[in-house]
């Protein structure tokens, strides 16, 4: 009986882990993508040049698509045991 209650609890927390995951992965998508915009929309403000404003912007576009590309390839590789 105690290994049915343990497979309950060891499947619950590993959702529990895994909606963690997939909350951090995506605010730092989320995140690194306002970032960029902030940086490039408020390049004068920030007295950066254009083309420096520009590279920083893609530098957090690329690191927000790596974050979702990473945030694809978790669920696939560790699917919910509930098959959701």
């Amino acid at each position: 009986m105690s290994l049915g209650v343990d497979r309950k609890q060891v499947i619950a927390e590993r959702q529990r882990s895994q909606r963690h995951v997939q909350a951090t992965l995506g605010f730092l998508a989320l995140g690194s993508l306002v970032f960029g915009l902030a940086v490039y929309a408020l390049a004068a403000r920030l007295g950066l040049a254009r083309d420096t404003a520009r590279l920083i912007a893609s530098a957090f576009l690329v690191a927000a698509i790596l974050d979702a590309v990473v945030l694809y390839i978790w669920e696939r590789l560790f699917p919910s045991p509930d098959g959701e």
